[in-house]
């Protein structure tokens, strides 16, 4: 027998559940660290997936290996990030989700 008792509420991470964001924050982090001259592997953009923006802030400026201040990479990373987000894809079937959501009236 199906439980069809609905749910008090939905919770969604937009990054990677309703947007494509995986490959573009791995090229906004990879611009940064070419910005001051490191390439980063893929394994290096792996190791950065799904983690907040302040490790993976952390993890580059440990791969780039020079004396640079977090705030001054960040003011690098940040351009790069708006630019390439507005290139941002929706997953697919998030907006069927979506609308099923609201169809519900889930909030």
């Amino acid at each position: 027998m199906k439980n069809k008792t609905k749910p008090e509420a939905i919770l969604l991470d937009m990054d990677g559940v309703l947007l494509d964001t995986e490959a573009l924050n791995g090229e906004a982090w990879n611009r940064t660290a070419k910005y001051f001259g490191k390439d980063l592997s893929k394994n290096d953009l792996i190791n950065l997936l799904g983690r907040p923006r302040i490790d993976c802030a952390h993890e580059v400026l440990d791969l780039i290996n020079k004396p640079i201040d977090i705030l001054d990479l960040l003011k690098i990373h940040q351009p790069f990030q708006r630019n390439l987000i507005k290139n941002c894809l929706a997953i697919k079937d998030a907006e069927n989700l979506v609308k099923f959501i609201q169809e519900k009236l889930i909030p």
